[in-house]
């Protein structure tokens, strides 16, 4: 998502292939930012081992440098 002039954060859902067998989640997305915007991803999710449930999340934010 990034943040509009408002202040408010703009949702752009990515949906991302991966494999449930695997032992770790790589992700890579390239885009063309805007100078000076600010931006955020996070990624939600659960590992389930055992019959259990774990819920996982990470947040990372930047801003675009300017020239």
């Amino acid at each position: 998502s990034y943040k509009n002039t408002s202040g408010s954060w703009v949702e752009i859902e990515k949906n991302w292939d991966y494999d449930v067998d695997q032992d770790s989640l790589s992700i890579s997305e390239s885009f063309t930012g805007v100078a000076g915007r600010e931006y955020k991803i996070e990624v939600n999710g659960s590992v389930i081992k055992g019959g259990y449930a774990e819920p996982i999340s990470k947040t990372a934010t930047a801003t675009c440098p300017r020239p």
